[in-house]
């Protein structure tokens, strides 16, 4: 017999031998099945034992990844409780901790995500609505612009005339007043425009090389009837190691100072006003400028001191209350734009001071036109059609041209204009932009196809930068903005008759 159970054998080695199983029919037969049954009960034992151990890790194992996943949910609810509450700030959130339902969170935040694109929806229309409010009043300005300037034109034009004709001496003050407040107006005007860019980002820079030490020179000339009117000294200094020539915007930074400038007149009395431009570095492409606007006016209470920026805040004087309240404003824009900004320092009744450093690149010499280097103009034998519908405007340009012995014929509208320019060959055309029957515009395009050589020349009383665009996109060779200024005229037409004498 092999080898048996263990438990089996010490029962047998207890009661029975050898011998008495070998000679007992049937009772070896009954002890192997008992010990096959011990053997088997063992083994399903083991087999049992180990299922168990199995059991007990997967049990584990599945209690370990319910955790890991009832913690993710956890995290999500908390998630998407905190981005309900981002949505909807006033969303009830206990609505939440009592379901505590994945579903019902969904459907709520589902709920607050649709009513989030209806306000972005709402929010987009608004927005749509405020782009086209700004389209209208971009081409509101644009027109009332050109409608204000058309007469200022007649009167600015005409004050220009006045003052270089003969006039009795008592009239010379009344003179000088017409020109300095159709001046001021159209500063007015201007202030009102460029705040419109200002806001709708559309204006830009125009660097281009200049002169430092003749621009800051013009500035006080141009300003100094506007000091003496108020018996105010007006002082220019300038630093002996300053750079002459510059590259940069200079009708901005013009357009800065000068609204300094007319501030620190405005509310002065008595005394002085100071513009200093100071070398404050050198660098290797350029120089850094301190510019320095300073009175003895009434100065700005210390609490006020930045207001002055705010748009339409205007300072009260008992002595001076005019002006947009969009001159600082535009300055401080201004300076943003150039990367620069304003800065002030000030005490009641001792006066103010304003500066601000710029910026500027070194300047091209041979890029400034020396007026000295130009013998002088004769205009002779040279004939012009003027375009304009406005009687006023055509009786204005013709006492100017007419002082320049030019020969003048006169069209009222762009047909009329066309057909004159088609039937004679004029040395230069004034073309006014904005006509009736045909704009200016298109009786360009209309003479440039017919005549490519011919020169014209756009008036307008429009200044921004699309009429602008407008005008050489017709194939016009220059422009002249209203109201009109002689000099600036007559250097243009001087220029364009040039280059075709040139060019016969």
């Amino acid at each position: 017999m092999g080898e048996k159970h263990r438990l089996l054998k010490r029962q047998l080695g207890k009661y029975l031998s050898q011998e008495h199983i070998d000679n007992t029919p049937g009772l070896a037969d009954f002890i192997n099945s008992i010990d096959e049954s011990y053997k088997n009960f063992d083994k399903d034992n083991k087999l049992n034992g180990h299922a168990f151990r199995i059991a007990e890790m997967e049990y584990q194992e599945i209690t370990k990844k319910l955790n890991s996943e009832k913690e993710t949910i956890e995290r999500g609810v908390k998630r998407l409780t905190n981005m309900i509450r981002a949505i909807s700030p006033n969303f009830d959130i206990n609505k939440i901790s009592e379901k505590d339902d994945l579903l019902f969170i969904a459907d709520c935040l589902e709920e607050q995500v649709s009513k989030r694109k209806q306000v972005e929806r709402q929010l987009k229309i608004a927005v749509e609505r405020e782009k086209q409010a700004s389209n209208v009043k971009s081409e509101f300005l644009a027109t009332i612009s050109h409608e204000i300037r058309s007469p200022l034109n007649v009167i600015t034009s005409l004050s220009h005339i006045l003052l270089g004709e003969d006039y009795l001496p008592h009239q010379k003050e009344n003179l000088e007043v017409l020109k300095i407040a159709s001046n001021n107006l159209l500063l007015l005007i201007n202030d009102v425009l460029d705040f419109s860019k200002i806001e709708s980002g559309m204006l830009e820079l125009k660097k281009y090389s200049f002169d430092l030490h003749s621009f800051l020179k013009d500035l006080r000339k141009s300003s100094l009837p506007l000091a003496e009117e108020k018996n105010l000294s007006f002082h220019l200094n300038i630093s002996s190691e300053l750079p002459r020539v510059v590259n940069s915007d200079s009708l901005r930074i013009k357009q800065i100072i000068v609204n300094l400038i007319s501030n620190a007149i405005k509310f002065t009395e008595n005394g002085s006003i100071t513009l200093n431009a100071l070398l404050r570095e050198t660098k290797e492409n350029g120089y850094l400028i301190r510019f320095e606007v300073i009175d003895t006016g009434i100065g700005i209470p210390a609490d006020k001191l930045q207001r002055v920026f705010d748009q339409f805040y205007q300072l009260k004087s008992n002595k001076s209350r005019n002006g947009t309240g969009l001159g600082l404003t535009i300055t401080k824009h201004l300076l943003g734009i150039l990367s620069s900004k304003i800065e002030v320092e000030s005490e009641v009744g001792l006066g103010t001071k304003f500066y601000f450093e710029l910026f500027l690149e070194k300047g091209d010499t041979d890029d400034i036109e020396e007026v000295s280097s130009f013998e002088p103009y004769v205009f002779e034998n040279f004939s012009i059609l003027v375009a304009d519908d406005m009687a006023f405007n055509r009786l204005v340009i013709e006492k100017i041209l007419k002082k320049w012995n030019l020969k003048i014929d006169f069209a009222e509208n762009g047909k009329e204009a066309f057909e004159k320019a088609c039937a004679k060959d004029y040395d230069l055309i004034l073309m006014d932009v904005h006509m009736p029957v045909l704009n200016g515009i298109e009786s360009s395009k209309k003479i440039k196809a017919v005549k490519s050589e011919a020169c014209v020349i756009a008036l307008t009383a429009s200044s921004d930068d699309k009429t602008k665009q407008s005008v050489f996109e017709a194939g016009m060779d220059d422009f002249v903005t209203k109201p009109i200024i002689p000099n600036e005229l007559y250097k243009i037409i001087k220029n364009q008759l040039s280059k075709a004498r040139v060019s016969r």
